[in-house]
């Protein structure tokens, strides 16, 4: 599954980078690097794997913060 392609659409972060990728049995969780009005900002997106529609969590923080913070969720049928 192209994570990115789908994050692209829906949000206004610029040069996407995949930093990490971690597989479970039933989620994964992908961090990327990003920028937002020229900051430095991180994201947590996690996905389910029960199916054809996946739930996305997203969760962010500025570059060098320790604390995540819920941004969105939202679900997407992937063919």
């Amino acid at each position: 599954m192209d994570t990115v392609k789908y994050l692209q659409h829906r949000y206004v972060f610029k040069n996407w980078e995949l930093v990490n990728k971690e597989d479970f049995e039933h989620e994964t969780i992908e961090y990327f690097d990003c920028t937002f009005n020229n900051e430095k900002v991180e994201l947590k997106v996690s996905s389910d794997k029960t199916g054809h529609w996946t739930t996305f969590k997203v969760h962010k923080r500025l570059k060098g913060n320790e604390e995540w913070n819920y941004f969105d969720t939202f679900e997407k049928y992937i063919d």
